[in-house]
């Protein structure tokens, strides 16, 4: 098996994706919260100062920005760890985009949805009108792009940041959750033969 990263693209079941997945495979889930919780206990800072410090959109200052690149080498140290670890994790939100597949199996995975896609999911799940929903997205996916532009300079959802894209608008949820299960499977068999000797 394979740790699955997914990184948050807000108002597309991912809760409901991730509940699957974790069932299914028997893997368990580590968030961004919990990673916060731990580098708040580790280094004596609160969990609302390194969130401020992270997820800022304001324009950094040199030492505000030399600030945020320490929390997040220490955010990856952390990532680089669990990934050394035998446990295969179903990784989700930002932090995911920290993690390397280096000796350790990982698929990193994007789901997306068109914006009325979005919209609608918003509003059914948060119970608010239309405009409220459009406000929630844009929001989210500025926050989304203030980290992935800090780090790669590129948007949160540009194709290249990952292994797979997953478009969900119509397609049933089991769908999605399916085709996440054969990928895993097709990763799995092409890292078993590549590892199988060969004999003539």
């Amino acid at each position: 098996m394979i740790s699955i990263a997914l990184f948050p693209c807000r108002f597309t079941d991912a809760a409901r994706i991730i509940g699957e997945l974790s069932y299914t495979l028997c893997q368990p889930v580590y968030t961004d919260s919990m990673l916060l919780e731990e580098m708040s206990k580790k280094e004596g800072i609160p969990i609302k100062t390194l969130q401020e410090k992270l997820f800022s959109d304001d324009q950094l200052t040199h030492r505000r920005s030399m600030e945020k690149e320490i929390l997040i080498d220490l955010l990856r140290q952390r990532c680089t760890g669990l990934l050394a670890d035998s446990t295969n994790y179903i990784y989700y939100g930002f932090f995911s985009s920290l993690l390397e597949s280096n000796d350790h199996l990982i698929q990193k995975i994007l789901i997306l949805s068109d914006e009325k896609s979005r919209i609608r999911r918003a509003i059914r799940q948060e119970k608010i009108n239309k405009e409220s929903a459009r406000k929630l997205i844009k929001e989210y996916d500025q926050k989304a792009a203030c980290w992935t532009q800090f780090l790669f300079n590129k948007s949160p959802y540009s194709p290249d940041l990952y292994d797979t894209v997953i478009r969900y608008e119509g397609q049933d949820l089991l769908d999605v959750i399916a085709y996440i299960f054969m990928l895993q499977e097709e990763r799995v068999q092409h890292d078993k033969s590549d590892a199988a000797p060969f004999f003539t």
